[in-house]
């Protein structure tokens, strides 16, 4: 499992563990909100894991959060 806070670039709390979904965390309303799904406009499919997260990284001066998991 994996936990990233993104203080200024998103002011979320993001989790990431063994059921393969990103977890986003509001930390002013101290609630989870959604993330949407991932999706590539060119091959019009979604974008995600199958298999446990295991790193989660803010791209700085982009609001990116790039994943690596157990599926490559």
């Amino acid at each position: 499992m994996t936990i990233k806070w993104c203080g200024a670039q998103f002011n979320r709390l993001f989790t990431g563990g063994c059921d393969a979904v990103i977890h986003a965390y509001d930390v002013v309303n101290l609630k989870e909100v959604g993330v949407k799904d991932g999706y590539n406009p060119l091959k019009k499919d979604k974008i995600g894991h199958t298999k446990p997260i295991l790193d989660l990284l803010p791209i700085p001066g982009q609001q990116i959060l790039a994943s690596a998991g157990l599926d490559a």
